[in-house]
């Protein structure tokens, strides 16, 4: 009875040993086998620093217009409250003023006309 778990782990062994082979000895005969295989491995190698580069890129693209994303809306925020400043009642006469005009001190009057008139 000893025998008998000692041959399953035997066979078990020998399964594993079956399914891992991996003889990774190169020799002239099998660097054709191997070649397509190494192609694909330098294939990813290539394509994994390429995006690296462009994920680095990308990413200091976003960081700079961030950057100018918040300085055009502290400009707009400046412009705006600039406009709001120079278009004040006071504001506006005092640059009528300076090109000659004045401000009325009656209000205008409204011009009614009737259509049996026209």
């Amino acid at each position: 009875m000893e025998e008998k778990p000692n041959r399953s782990k035997k066979h078990i062994i020998e399964r594993l040993k079956r399914l891992f082979d991996l003889d990774l000895t190169i020799t002239k005969e099998k660097i054709p086998v191997f070649l397509p295989f190494l192609l694909f491995i330098a294939f990813l190698v290539i394509l994994y620093i390429a995006n690296k580069y462009y994920s680095e890129k990308s990413y200091l693209k976003e960081s700079n217009l961030k950057k100018e994303l918040k300085e055009l809306r502290a400009e707009s925020l400046t412009i705006k409250a600039e406009l709001v400043n120079k278009t004040k009642q006071t504001e506006v006469i005092e640059k009528a003023k300076e090109l000659g005009l004045e401000e009325l001190e009656t209000p205008p009057k409204k011009i009614i006309i009737n259509k049996d008139e026209y």
